[in-house]
């Protein structure tokens, strides 16, 4: 007799946390917000000014940038390998096994003067950030929860919403 888990062919797959969501989540519309256009240029020099306002506004926590994370899900069979780095990590104090509060932020860059959330938020952005989370709290179970917080910041402005 076969047993159930010998039916199945191992099967592994990579991918990126920022790919994964956006296969789930994405959708066009005709908003005429970019986030795409951003030059690495442009969103390298950003992301500078937004770590530097982050430590300036979380200084008596400990800000991590870059962080790198990933996860495995397995089932029947089937393994998915998921990574990617999130942009901002805050925590109470620098503690791995009592870390207090952790506050995780994705910094979206878009081209905008004067946009509100409303109109920049998109479901991806948010699914991408939600992984994020999913894969740090699977490396730190004692972690019980996770603040998740968008960062939208135009370009032209250097202002984050």
């Amino acid at each position: 007799m076969v047993s159930e888990s010998e039916n199945y062919a191992i099967t592994e797959q990579v991918v990126s946390a920022r790919i994964l969501a956006e296969q789930i989540y994405l959708s066009g519309d005709l908003s005429g917000v970019s986030f795409s256009s951003v030059s690495g240029q442009e969103g390298t020099r950003l992301h500078r000014k937004v770590f530097d306002d982050i430590r300036k506004e979380y200084e008596s926590k400990h800000v991590e940038t870059e962080v790198s994370l990933s996860a495995v899900f397995e089932s029947n069979g089937f393994i998915l390998k998921v990574s990617g780095r999130a942009d901002c990590l805050i925590s109470e104090n620098n503690d791995s096994d009592d870390p207090g509060l952790m506050s995780l932020i994705e910094i979206k860059s878009h081209n905008r003067q004067n946009a509100t959330y409303d109109q920049l938020f998109r479901p991806v952005h948010r699914a991408q950030l939600v992984l994020y989370a999913h894969m740090l709290m699977s490396g730190h179970p004692n972690v019980s929860a996770i603040e998740i917080i968008l960062r939208y910041v135009s370009i032209q402005t250097l202002k984050p919403i």
